[in-house]
């Protein structure tokens, strides 16, 4: 992985955040088919709980699959599969973009404010839903479905400090653990300002997608 010794200008206030998804994003994260986690069915109780906050229990079956089981440093070290209730993009062309800009450009770090093209990210639409799913890790495969991460995007106006994405975390046993804006404090501490950091991609991280996914 290339050296990130210095940021400048526009890359100054990227903090360890940024670093540990670099960090993660060069490691062989991909799982095989064998070795991908067994989905239980949720239970009635547990579609209820989605169903208040207007996701489908079904949404598997629905919804887009955005990505293989990969291993995440960002999601305290869970194995994590993501899914999407809107199309492919922006998600994939976010992920292509950052990998061609930050994998490719030896010089990125070294950029100074206002030189250079710079990466061209897109934000998502109002309604874009990203589920997260957070497996523990087992033998270094995924283990057991421990929690949903979920970010939704907002009218404008809800959260402008953090692109207006309303962020929740459940646990498998359906107790919400988490609800609200990323500026909210306790939501700051656990989301928003790692997010903040990716404020040029819509504050969302991307993860390595599947590879069908990322055909044109």
């Amino acid at each position: 992985m290339k050296s990130i010794a210095i940021f400048r200008g526009k890359h100054a206030a990227v903090h360890s955040c940024l670093l540990a998804v670099l960090w993660v994003a060069a490691m062989p994260v991909s799982v095989a088919h064998e070795d991908r986690p067994v989905l239980s069915e949720m239970t009635s109780e547990w579609q209820k709980v989605l169903a208040a906050l207007s996701i489908p229990g079904n949404y598997r079956a629905k919804w887009l699959r955005l990505t293989e089981p990969v291993f995440s440093g960002m999601h305290w070290n869970h194995y994590v599969v993501v899914y999407t209730n809107q199309a492919v993009e922006p998600y994939r062309g976010n992920h292509k973009e950052f990998q061609r800009w930050f994998g490719d450009n030896d010089d990125w770090f070294e950029e100074e404010e206002g030189e250079g093209e710079g990466p061209n990210f897109t934000n998502f639409p109002v309604g874009t839903v990203l589920v997260k799913e957070n497996y523990s890790v087992v033998d270094n495969k995924p283990g057991r479905l421990h929690s949903l991460s979920i970010m939704r995007k907002q009218a404008a106006g809800f959260d402008p400090a953090l692109g207006d994405w309303e962020y929740m975390e459940l646990e498998m046993s359906g107790n919400r653990l988490v609800k609200g804006k990323g500026s909210d404090p306790l939501l700051a501490a656990k989301c928003g300002q790692c997010h903040a950091n990716v404020a040029d991609r819509d504050y969302v991280f991307t993860s390595e997608m599947d590879p069908k996914l990322l055909e044109d």
